[in-house]
């Protein structure tokens, strides 16, 4: 027998409790408590009302799920399809009830529990979504970004929920009885030597390739965050606040890479590291400079060989640019939002534009141009 546990304040959460529900259901660094708690202190998008919901055993009061929700609108990641789309809609603006925010991606609610226990408790925890979404008068709700093998699927289609492919994952992993060595193995050789030629070319050039944290990168970095956004029409989706709440909250997870060339930031990339998994959370880059000093391949170089000294088991390399990703051994893994079926004509007209939303991205068509390490390299 199980029960739940809701609150709407997340300082009333229990770490320890909390995170370890998400530790041993394998759940994703955006399921711990201290992103949440970064989240909440300086959100980057409109966020009204938060709730945490947990499901308990009875028998012992173990936390065996968990699952934040989110209430907000106008989010940068989510609006962003204005400039990047050259498409709009009021659904841009409206009321959003997400089991997380569109900053977190393969991230799911985090059930902890026997296979024969799933189906019950993801139940529970779609349950109070529904009476959430009735309470804030929600125009979509939904579970977005989750992986394609989520837990939940089967109980999201009962209950009529419907699913878009929006967004690509980048995955590299290694079997846990291989070394860490065979991380680096997943990039073609042609890939390693031109990563090889680019740090020889750094160190002539006189670059400073970092993996501390100095007082003056976040500063710089959302500079370069924002201008970038700005110079494709989109939302700027990295306010320094924000970026420092996760600075304060998970600064014993954060990895930090940049390259510098004097004193100006090139490009950096903030990476979370949790267990054996490294995630390549942002990155940021001085577009006046990049192509010449090819910052993005050597934040990339700089990635593997940290994650190589540091006996990490899997990188999760985020979304976006699935082709060059791909060419680093990466291997694409697709997410699918789903979303409550619709019931009134704000809601029917915001379905309509995920149609076409899931149109224009084509996840289908990225996946079969993403070309396999095997074919780049022999061609090189």
């Amino acid at each position: 027998m199980f029960y739940v546990e809701v609150t709407d304040d997340v300082t009333r959460l229990e770490p320890e409790s909390w995170d370890d529900c998400v530790h041993r259901g394998g759940g994703s660094m955006f399921q711990y408590s201290d992103w949440l708690r970064a989240y909440i202190a300086a959100p980057p998008s409109r966020l009204s009302r938060a709730r945490f919901v947990e499901v308990r055993r009875a028998i012992n009061d173990a936390t065996v799920a968990v699952m934040p929700l989110f209430h907000l609108s106008s989010e940068p990641h989510f609006t962003s399809a204005r400039g990047e789309f050259n498409i709009d809609h009021p659904c841009l603006d409206a009321p959003q009830l997400l089991s997380h925010s569109w900053y977190a991606y393969n991230c799911e609610p985090t059930i902890n529990a026997g296979a024969v226990e799933v189906n019950g408790i993801a139940d529970m925890l779609l349950d109070v979504v529904e009476e959430t979404a009735r309470e804030w008068s929600s125009t979509l709700v939904g579970f977005p970004a989750l992986p394609a093998d989520s837990r939940l699927r089967d109980n999201l289609e009962r209950r009529g929920y419907r699913p878009y492919a929006l967004q690509v994952n980048a995955v590299m992993a290694r079997s846990p009885y291989s070394t860490p060595s065979t991380l680096q193995a997943n990039v073609t050789p042609s890939r390693r030597r031109d990563l090889a030629r680019l740090r020889r070319r750094a160190d002539l050039h006189g670059l400073r390739l970092r993996t501390d944290n100095p007082p003056e990168l976040f500063p710089l970095f959302a500079i370069l965050a924002d201008d970038a956004n700005v110079a494709r029409g989109l939302t700027p989706s990295y306010p320094l606040d924000f970026l420092r709440a996760v600075q304060e909250q998970l600064a014993h997870h954060l990895v930090c890479l940049s390259v510098w060339e004097g004193d100006q930031l090139a490009g950096a990339m903030i990476c979370v590291h949790r267990d054996m998994t490294l995630t390549a959370w942002i990155a940021a880059l001085d577009y006046s400079s990049h192509r010449r000093l090819g910052t993005y391949s050597l934040l990339y170089s700089m990635l593997f060989e940290w994650a190589t000294t540091h006996d990490i088991a899997r990188i999760e390399g985020g979304r976006g640019l699935v082709e060059m990703k791909a060419t680093l051994g990466f291997m694409p893994q697709p997410m699918t939002s789903w979303f409550a079926p619709p019931a009134t004509p704000e809601q029917h007209a915001a379905h309509d534009f995920l149609v076409g939303l899931h149109a224009r991205i084509d996840i289908a068509t990225q996946l079969r141009t993403v070309r396999r390490p095997e074919a780049v390299d022999a061609q090189s």
